[in-house]
């Protein structure tokens, strides 16, 4: 294998001081949306268009994928809402979703939004959306080829536009007032923080429904960056819930013309559900880092001795709880997967809702993602929605009623019966037992092809739901390795603790030790392992082929945060990760993170895995100039062989992109990880 011709890279050392770390960084030119990056880019992508294109393994690995394919991201449970029955899908030959309403969960809907329709929009994505309380105008989040969303407001029986955006830059997380004349909504902005650094600030902000209306920002002082108001199931108040880590509500206010009252605002721990009544049910980490459920006065909310336990804290990691009728229903994670059970008002256990197999469960298919902050079912008043899946089995959509139990109302797209599940566990560095999940076709013999994947950050449960590059990569003859690290949101908050902040090199540790454990068990070998991760999991892959180069074969950081010191200069970049990397400008924080910074760890002269970096042209969580710099740095930095590719995805955002582009995205970084392991073609 020769050494690929790269682009020209030209180092221009910047010296920095952040946080009291002084450094020279050669590359900082690849931060800036110019004329010349985007040149240097276009060359890039050119190179790793080139490159895949020579891999013998495309035409069988895109026939396997195209079988297996489900996009996760838009895969949706129907709910019910605003007294209909709401659908999400992509119709047979059309390019993009669209939006249904029926009158029953069985009837034939009437399209109420589609996509395909859009004028002037070349990427059109669907984002959050909700009916009005009385269900006669909608709410929906658009995106055109990854880029910010923009909210609208529709009549849903007419179509007729009532509003076009709101008046505020970084508008997020909309919510109905109760009658349906306003919305309420947060806004991001950098402000100056105490120490003269800019901070992001949210605040909470009401407009009201209609054409030229403006905003205005509510009397109360978020001390997170993170907050989303939430309007009750009964509509009698708004609550504005706070830190995606560890969220609980903030605020409270009595609708129609209540006054914000504190709520839980300086609370030490989560506690996530709903109002009840007079009372807040929910799940909460105080005293119980695995959760436990309690029932909270709205007189006395941070007085902890006049709660209720309704259920104690155990083994399982409880996530969220629903009410649903005049029952709860209780999501959890049992050794690293899903369940669902069904309480009666004061906590006892009914019954287990009969999950089909272990693994993930959620609004929509990777909604256990988002389980920190939101419920994994979809409330309606006959019952809840949800899709569940695992690696060996496609998503599939539920309804679960007390009356009628569970109904399937989908079909998997695939379900792969010749493949063995084997939980295992390895021994991190410091003597923590990490455990992980090998997945291998049954005839499997010896070591082969290995791609181990991780996630390990936010709080964030990391479950084992249904991919389809596992699934195609299973077909083929390889093997899937799912690992739970520290940092993760599966086993309760000491489990995060461990992984976060200056503890981030633990998460590493543990992944590390996995790879350790698959070579000296004779799953795989190093020159056959390759890592994937996705996100905070493009930090894990980069920081491992930085780190450990000599364990793997070849890794792919897709949309990842790679320096772990300038991320702060993009708001949304620093909103979500000051929350579990720390603060750059706190010089503590700063030592830590140059440490395991994996941009800052490359050194020249080590030969390097191969590695493609994936990235969002419009991506503002993670931008792609993280995966520029690292590009370029590792070009110039190793001595080996193997290919470090850069693939920079125009209309693509934080996984945010047309189902187009996730199937060539998995085909490409499937093809790249078969190649560099040996996959065979």
């Amino acid at each position: 294998m020769s050494r690929p011709d790269y682009p020209p890279s030209p180092a221009q050392p910047v010296a920095n001081v952040i946080g009291g770390v002084g450094y020279d960084d050669p590359f900082q030119w690849l931060e800036a949306d110019s004329d010349a990056v985007r040149a240097w880019q276009d060359a890039q992508n050119a190179l790793t268009t080139r490159s895949l294109a020579s891999y013998p393994q495309t035409a069988r690995l895109r026939h396997l994928l195209d079988d297996r394919f489900v996009d996760m991201f838009a895969f949706h449970a129907p709910r019910q809402a605003g007294g209909r029955w709401w659908r999400q899908y992509r119709p047979a030959e059309a390019r993009f979703h669209v939006l249904e309403a029926a009158p029953t969960r069985d009837a034939q809907g009437r399209v109420v939004l589609d996509l395909n329709r859009i004028e002037g929009a070349s990427q059109p994505l669907l984002g959050p959306w909700e009916p009005s309380p009385d269900g006669r105008l909608l709410l929906y989040a658009l995106s055109d080829g990854g880029a910010p969303m923009t909210h609208r407001v529709v009549e849903i029986d007419t179509g007729r536009p009532v509003m076009e955006g709101l008046d505020r830059p970084g508008a997020m997380f909309v919510v109905w007032d109760a009658d349906g004349t306003a919305l309420y909504f947060t806004a991001m902005a950098l402000e100056p923080g105490p120490d003269g650094n800019p901070y992001p600030v949210a605040r909470l902000y009401r407009q009201a429904v209609g054409s030229g209306t403006t905003s205005q920002a509510e009397p109360i002082e978020l001390p997170h960056p993170a907050a989303w108001p939430v309007l009750s199931a009964d509509h009698r108040h708004l609550l504005v819930m706070m830190d995606q880590t560890a969220a609980r509500p903030a605020y409270v206010r009595r609708l129609p013309d209540g006054e914000w009252r504190p709520f839980l605002r300086d609370f030490p721990a989560s506690c996530k559900g709903h109002l009840i009544g007079d009372e807040y049910v929910a799940v909460t980490t105080l005293d119980a880092p695995r959760g436990r459920l309690v029932a909270v006065p709205l007189a006395s909310p941070m007085d902890p001795s006049s709660w209720r336990e309704l259920l104690p804290e155990s083994d399982a990691k409880l996530a969220s709880v629903t009410p649903m009728g005049n029952q709860l229903l209780l999501a959890d994670f049992v050794d690293g997967q899903a369940r669902l059970r069904v309480l009666d008002p004061d906590g006892r256990v009914r019954t287990e809702v009969p999950l089909p197999e272990n693994g993930g469960a959620g609004k929509f298919a990777l909604g256990y993602i988002l389980s920190i902050i939101d419920d994994v079912v979809a409330p309606g008043p006959d019952g809840v929605t949800f899709v569940h899946s695992s690696i060996t089995r496609g998503p599939v959509s539920y309804h679960y009623s007390s009356d009628g139990g569970l109904t399937a109302l989908s079909t998997p797209k695939a379900v792969l019966d010749d493949v063995a599940v084997e939980l295992r566990y390895a021994r991190s560095a410091d003597g923590t037992r990490v455990p992980y999940r090998v997945y291998r076709p049954r005839q499997a013999t010896g070591a082969g092809p290995t791609v181990l994947t991780g996630y390990g950050g936010f709080n964030v449960p990391w479950l084992p739901a249904y991919d389809p590059m596992a699934a195609a990569w299973l077909a083929a003859g390889g093997t899937w390795v799912f690992a739970h690290l520290r940092g993760g949101g599966e086993f309760g908050t000491d489990w995060w603790q461990a992984g976060r902040m200056r503890r981030k090199q633990n998460t590493f540790d543990d992944f590390f030790a996995v790879a350790e454990a698959l070579i000296a068990d004779g799953v795989t070998t190093a020159d056959q392992l390759g890592v994937w991760g996705s996100s905070n999991g493009g930090l894990l892959v980069g920081a491992a082929v930085v780190q450990r180069p000599e364990l793997f074969a070849a890794s792919v950081p897709q949309v990842p945060i790679l320096d772990l010191l300038r991320f702060k200069n993009d708001p949304m970049s620093f909103a979500i990760a000051v929350a579990d990397y720390g603060n750059p400008d706190v010089p503590e924080d700063a030592r830590a993170l140059y440490a395991c910074s994996p941009y800052h760890g490359v050194k020249a002269g080590v030969a390097y895995p191969a590695v493609l970096l994936d990235a969002g042209a419009t991506d503002t969580s993670c931008p792609p100039w993280h995966a520029r710099k690292m590009a370029a740095r590792l070009q110039q930095g190793t001595s080996g062989t193997r290919p470090i590719l850069l693939r920079v995805r125009g209309e693509s955002g934080h996984n945010t992109m047309s189902e187009e582009q996730v199937r060539e995205r998995l085909l490409e970084e499937l093809v790249f990880l078969a190649h560099h392991t040996g996959l065979p073609a």
